[in-house]
């Protein structure tokens, strides 16, 4: 399982590779979102999510008892479209920016596309 470490604000998360995606511990991505694993693990939808088995050598918070030993601990994992539902939910200023900062992207492609600002619905559509 290949792993990438990414820091940002700080805090260390965790990228794993499965197949073509490469997708990031949660509680590596909560943490410095302020919200909780669980409530963030409940209000996700469920194909942005999938448990893995990860072995404890790649997380520093788990010891093995034994040298050698490999040992294997079920996590939680979010692909790239659960992490941008996280940034939506959390209140940190880095957070906020981020939805300013999509919301003037889909401005600008509203634009490219034609439709006029009373229409903004119809992207929905």
């Amino acid at each position: 399982m290949l792993v990438k470490t990414e820091e940002w604000n700080g805090h260390q998360i965790r990228f794993i590779q499965m197949g073509n995606e490469w997708w990031a511990l949660l509680k590596d991505v909560c943490r410095p979102l302020g919200l909780k694993t669980f409530k963030v693990s409940q209000q996700i939808p469920k194909d942005y999510l999938k448990k893995v088995l990860i072995e404890t050598s790649i997380l520093k918070e788990y010891r093995t008892s034994k040298k050698g030993q490999r040992k294997t601990q079920q996590m939680l994992v979010i692909n790239e479209l659960g992490i941008y539902q996280m940034f939506y939910r959390s209140k940190k200023p880095e957070a906020i920016n981020f939805r300013v900062w999509s919301g003037t992207v889909m401005q600008k492609l509203r634009n490219k596309v034609g439709l006029p600002q009373y229409e903004v619905m119809r992207m929905l559509d």
